[in-house]
C-alpha cells in the first residue's frame, strides 16, 4: 500500500484481557483480513484507562484493560483479531468484523 497522508485516518478502540483480577497484559496486537482478499495486516495498540470496564467486572485491576490502535488499510470489509502476548502465554480472539470507510 503505498504511504499518503491521511492513511492512518481510521482506529479501533476496544477491551481484552486474560485474567479477571490481574493485570492485562501490556503487549496487545490487532490483525486486520480482508474479507475480500484474505491480505492480513497487524497493528501494534496501545493500552488505555477503561474505568467502566472496571467498575462492571468489580475489579480495579481492569482499569488498563482498553485498547487503541491506528490503521494504515485501504477501506473495506475486515475480519478483527486481538491478540495479547507475554513471556508466557498468547491468546488470540476473533473481535467480528468492521467496515472501514472510504
Amino acid at each position: 500500500m503505498p504511504d499518503r497522508p491521511g492513511s492512518y485516518r481510521n482506529s479501533i478502540a476496544g477491551w481484552a484481557w486474560v485474567e479477571l483480577n490481574s493485570p492485562p497484559p501490556e503487549d496487545v496486537l490487532l490483525v486486520l483480513k480482508s474479507v475480500g482478499t484474505g491480505e492480513e495486516r497487524t497493528f501494534a495498540a496501545w493500552r488505555n484507562p477503561r474505568p467502566d470496564v472496571a467498575a462492571v467486572f468489580e475489579s480495579e485491576a481492569l482499569l488498563f484493560s482498553g485498547f487503541r490502535a491506528y490503521l494504515n488499510v485501504e477501506p473495506g470489509n475486515y475480519q478483527v483479531t486481538v491478540v495479547q502476548q507475554g513471556a508466557d502465554y498468547f491468546t488470540s480472539g476473533c473481535a467480528g468484523n468492521v467496515t472501514l470507510p472510504h
